[in-house]
C-alpha cells in the first residue's frame, strides 16, 4: 500500500502550521535502499548565500539536548546548497554505496 504523503503532509500543515492550504511546494523525500537512511538532514536550514546550522534535529530543538543555532557563512552556504541540490533535483542515486529512491510530492 502506497503512503499518501500529499495528504500528510497538508494535514499535517493544516492542523499544526497553517490555517489554510499550503503554498504551492515541491517537497522531494529520499531515502537509500535498503536501510532507509536520507542523505539530507535538517541539521542545515539553508537559503540562497546563506544558513543556519542547527546542533540538533529540529525534533530535539528545545527538548532534551543542549544545542547549538550559527550561521553559515556564504561560501559553506553555496557549497553546503550544491551538495543538496543533487538530491532535490534527483542527480545523485547512491549514498553511502545503496541506491537511493525518491518521492515527490507536489502541494
Amino acid at each position: 500500500m502506497e503512503i499518501p504523503y500529499e495528504q500528510t503532509f497538508k494535514q499535517y500543515l493544516r492542523t499544526h502550521v497553517l490555517s489554510d492550504d499550503p503554498p504551492p511546494s515541491e517537497i522531494v523525500i529520499a531515502g537509500a535502499v535498503p536501510a532507509g537512511d536520507s542523505p539530507i538532514h535538517d541539521r542545515w536550514w539553508l537559503t540562497e548565500g546563506s544558513g543556519l546550522r542547527i546542533g540538533t534535529s529540529f525534533n530535539s530543538l528545545g527538548i532534551s539536548k543542549e544545542s547549538e543555532v550559527s550561521l553559515i557563512a556564504e561560501s559553506e552556504a553555496a557549497i553546503l546548497e550544491s551538495r543538496v541540490d543533487e538530491y532535490l533535483v534527483r542527480r545523485r542515486r547512491e549514498f553511502k554505496n545503496e541506491r537511493v529512491t525518491y518521492s515527490v510530492v507536489i502541494l
